[in-house]
């Protein structure tokens, strides 16, 4: 299984970005190669996602976050804070979750909902 998490950004030790630790180390166990991608990320976090089996770390608009899905899209990809990749609406996965932690967050609020109606799985 081939897994794609986003998030927002990755410098602090709060709320998604355990999430997206948990998530990756969940996938990573249950034999999946994870994607996480970010705008940013610091050092701390590059080194704990990264010393988890099969997990790699990219920008979002990296070139090489596209090639890593270039023959084929993740058969999951859980999206945090509306950061979907541009290639992502063109080679859709086939489960998609858009996960919205906060109700009172602007962060958390979903960004454009017909995107996320076209490309959702599931809303959490």
């Amino acid at each position: 299984m081939r897994v794609l998490i986003t998030q927002g950004s990755l410098h602090r030790l709060s709320g998604s970005e355990v999430v997206t630790y948990e998530l990756a180390e969940h996938f990573s166990h249950s034999g999946a190669e994870v994607a996480v991608a970010t705008h940013s990320f610091n050092g701390m976090w590059h080194q704990r996602l990264t010393s988890l089996p099969g997990v790699r770390l990219f920008g979002v608009s990296e070139d090489a976050l596209e090639d890593e899905f270039t023959d084929s899209a993740p058969d999951v990809a859980w999206i945090h804070h509306s950061v979907v990749p541009q290639w992502m609406l063109t080679r859709r996965p086939e489960r998609v979750v858009f996960h919205h932690m906060s109700t009172f967050h602007p962060l958390e609020f979903p960004l454009n909902r017909r995107i996320e109606q076209s490309l959702g799985s599931v809303a959490v």
